[in-house]
């Protein structure tokens, strides 16, 4: 572990590090920026690499939590190679997006799951999405898919990128527990083994009720867009297809409300078999 301290917000590496607010940048370097101090938390926990840390003196010395947060991260002999930054206040102010970070920011490695991740349980239970476009949104679907004990997450087509800030903030640090792959419809089409599983498709056309399905069995719970819906290259991959009641005028839900109450239907039912 390096130790430098930063006091300019002309400093080169303040600026480089501000570039991954920036996708290509996260892509390319293969890294994000992560703030809060239970997101940070989840991410070390987790085990994701440190490349460096930030950190106000300032600020941290008015958080116990954060104290010891910064503590665990200095004793971390298991990974020697990370910078520490000790910096200014205004400096600090300009690398985070939210007022209330606790004084604390990492840079760390970033990593996608892989399939086998996601089938590894005997009875996989995993939820896919397809062209999520709302930080918000895939933040509230990795919180639920963690509270029910998922198997992962399937991203399907063009989403939103899963280590965006407001996808990290809203997840709770959800995005670094869940494991999460991404995969274009070209390659899932083309891909033997998913083609394979038991899809069931959440869908307001010709669908039976939720409550009258056996979700229970089902390995992805395939939902599409709030804009365009369910792509129809994939309409063919449903081996049920289940929707929501709507007793009122609106006719649609929220995509994370809608993930929520058949992921939780899912769970009760599996809890029954178990």
């Amino acid at each position: 572990m390096r130790r430098q301290s930063i006091s300019s917000l002309k400093n080169l590496t303040l600026k480089s590090t501000l570039k991954l607010r920036d996708r290509k940048t996260r892509l390319d370097r293969r890294e994000c920026l992560v703030e809060g101090l239970r997101e940070i938390d989840q991410a070390i926990s987790a085990g994701f690499k440190l490349v460096s840390v930030w950190y106000c003196e300032e600020m941290v010395s008015q958080s116990k939590q954060a104290g010891e947060l910064l503590d665990r991260m200095k004793g971390m002999h298991a990974n020697d190679s990370f910078v520490l930054y000790e910096v200014s206040r205004p400096v600090y102010e300009r690398l985070v997006l939210r007022e209330s970070s606790g004084g604390l920011a990492v840079v760390i490695q970033t990593r996608m799951a892989n399939l086998e991740v996601l089938f590894r349980d005997a009875q996989p239970f995993i939820i896919a999405l397809e062209r999520v476009e709302k930080p918000g949104n895939l933040g509230a679907v990795l919180r639920t898919a963690d509270c029910v004990g998922a198997s992962g997450l399937l991203l399907i087509g063009d989403s939103i990128d899963l280590f965006n800030p407001n996808v990290i903030r809203a997840s709770l640090g959800s995005c670094f527990r869940v494991p999460v792959v991404s995969i274009a419809v070209d390659d899932l089409l083309e891909h033997e083994f998913l083609l394979q599983q038991n899809w069931t498709l959440l869908t307001p056309e010709g669908a039976s009720s939720l409550y009258e399905s056996n979700v229970a069995g089902s390995s992805i719970l395939l939902f599409g867009s709030e804009a365009f819906g369910i792509d129809p290259r994939l309409n063919h991959l449903g081996r049920q297809r289940i929707a929501i009641p709507m007793h009122g005028v609106t006719n649609s839900l929220n995509l994370s409300v809608s993930v929520g109450v058949v992921a939780y239907e899912a769970y009760r039912q599996r809890r029954l078999l178990s």
